[in-house]
Formats: structure tokens, sequence, C-alpha cells
């Protein structure tokens, strides 16, 4: 779940007020903005369970706001010992049994859902939002928020968000016929007093004392040029990034391109061909699709938690020719 945008402000007496306002005065993006507002700023700690096929993971989380900035702590409490530590846009991967840890220091610090509430105005053009019933989530009264795509190319999604304090208790991401491919839900959750959060969870955190940084795995390098030409993209999809990376295992660089529509992003990759097998067409995993196939010399794989179509169709709109992105 990953959640790439502007933030938006919060409306001062939403916020004050702490819980629901009158319905008249409720719509879809109220409530969102709320939820982004709110994803930022409070200091809170719970149990939830991401469910996706037959995999199914509890993990604990807790997050805090304070003057040094914001900090999530999440312990996954099943399956091998993981733990994972965001310091604001820094993300750390702890893997205690193979005594690791990967840092990621530029990893976006706004993800979905929090990208609903912030780039609101911008996904209206590729989602209709609509206000659903109310439900109990983790023993705690919810807002249903319905997120459809307008198009093919997209999924749905569904929120559940607290009516105190507009945390998502619950999301699911809904495959073109509306039913879930993950789900991920709270089973316990509460905001934390001003002298807990005052303990800030990585002090407490205790790391293998052999650690095995891995800062060189990707090898990476903006570029400014290059003979790859992208013919098309889907409404709403722009070229995020592009940079050169040596994969592990691999010595030949490879083109990374990222699109992405504000919400949800794909990642295209053009490698040299070699004795490797290469995907060919379309393979589907959950949520995720992947399109791969032969150009000239290269392997163009495209991937991302989007339907088929949208991977199909930016892997076969990709060309090499002389004019630079």
């Amino acid at each position: 779940m990953r959640l790439i945008a502007v933030a938006a402000v919060l409306l001062v007496a939403s916020f004050q007020s702490g819980g629901a306002t009158g319905r008249s005065t409720e719509t879809p993006q109220h409530w969102l903005e709320r939820m982004a507002r709110s994803l930022h700023t409070l200091n809170y700690q719970g149990t939830f369970v991401y469910a996706s096929g037959p995999r199914m993971e509890t993990i604990s989380l807790q997050h805090t706001v304070d003057e040094h900035g914001e900090r999530e702590h999440l312990i996954a409490l099943n399956g091998a010992p993981r733990e994972v530590l965001r310091d604001g846009a820094a993300v750390t991967r702890i893997l205690p049994d193979t005594s690791s840890i990967f840092s990621q220091p530029d990893t976006p610090s706004a993800t979905f859902p929090m990208a609903l509430g912030e780039a609101f105005t911008h996904l209206d053009q590729f989602y209709s939002f609509q206000l659903g019933d109310n439900e109990r989530i983790a023993d705690r009264e919810t807002q249903q928020i319905h997120v459809n795509p307008r198009d093919s190319y997209r999924y749905g999604y569904r929120l559940w968000l607290d009516r105190q304090t507009a945390i998502p208790l619950k999301v699911a991401l809904l495959d073109e016929e509306g039913y879930p491919l993950e789900q991920v839900m709270f089973t316990s959750f509460r905001l934390m007093q001003e002298e807990e959060s005052a303990s800030r969870p990585a002090e407490s955190l205790t790391v293998p004392p052999v650690l095995s940084a891995e800062p060189a795995r990707r090898a990476r390098r903006e570029i400014a040029a290059t003979p790859w030409k992208i013919k098309a993209l889907p409404d709403g999809f722009e070229l995020f990034s592009h940079i050169k990376e040596t994969l592990p295992g691999s010595s030949q660089p490879v083109d990374h391109v990222v699109f992405s529509d504000g919400l949800v992003s794909v990642s295209a990759y053009m490698e040299p061909m070699s004795d490797r097998k290469g995907l060919s067409g379309i393979s589907r995993l959950g949520a995720f699709s992947a399109f791969g196939l032969n150009l000239e010399d290269y392997q163009v794989t495209v991937v991302g938690e989007v339907p088929p179509a949208t991977v199909e169709f930016i892997g076969r709109a990709i060309v090499l020719g002389p004019d630079t992105q």
C-alpha cells in the first residue's frame, strides 16, 4: 500500500470539532481533506491486518508528530520479523533475521491514501467520489467513501474514515468488477496522549548488533537525454521520473521510467536482451499487473498496481527513436 502530490489545507472549523459535522455540510472532499491533515498531524497507534489474495499480515503501527517532525514505526507481528521506520521522507527497513538494514532516503512523503486528500481537485478528473454508509470498524464509527475510476485504466477504492479523526481505519482496492484485490483494516486503534507521544518510537528500537547496510544495491543516476520515446499515455498519467540504474546481479544499466496520475504509479524498465527469458504479454498477480515485449535488442517490462489494460497501453507506446523525452 503506497501511497504523491501537493498539501491541502484543512478547514479550521472541521479540525477543531474533532468529529462529525452536520450531514448537510459533509462532502467527500471535506472528509478527504480532513484525512490528509490527520494523517500528518495526529499521534496514534494501532494494529491492522493486510490481506491480498491468500496472503495475510498483521502489523503494529505507531505514528507520532513533534517539533522534530513526523515519524512512523511499523512492526510485523506474524511471519519473519520485520520493522519499518519512517522519519520524515526517509524510510529504513530492518530485518533482524538477516542482520540487515535498508535505507531509502528519497521515498516520497505523500502516498495513498494521503494523496486523495492532497490532490482532490486534480484527481476529480479521473475518479468520482461519493459518500457511503456508516460502519463500525475497530469498535469505532466510520464514514465510508467510494472512489470510482472514470475509465478502465485505474482501480477503484473504498475507504472507511474514523468519524472522530478521519483516519482511514479500512481501505479496499477494487478490481474492474468491484471485488477487493487488497484490503487493510485496523483491529485496534487509539489516539495517543501527549505524554505517550513525547516518547519517540525510535528511541526504544532494538537493531541487530551486526548491520549490513546496502547503499549500493541500486546504482542510480538522473539522465537528461534518452533514445526512448513514449508515444502516448492514458489520460492523466504523466512522466514522473527517468533514471538509469544497475540492478542487483546485473552489470547492464537499465532505463527505469515512472509514470503517475497523482495517486498511483507505473514503472517501465528497458534493458538490453540477455540469455534470461523476459516476460511476453500480460501477467497478473493480485493487484499488480505486468506487460512485457521484445523491442529490437531490448526487453521492455511495465509493472504497476493498475489494471492490465494500463500496463499494456504504456508498454506498446514505448519506442526507440532519435528524439529525447
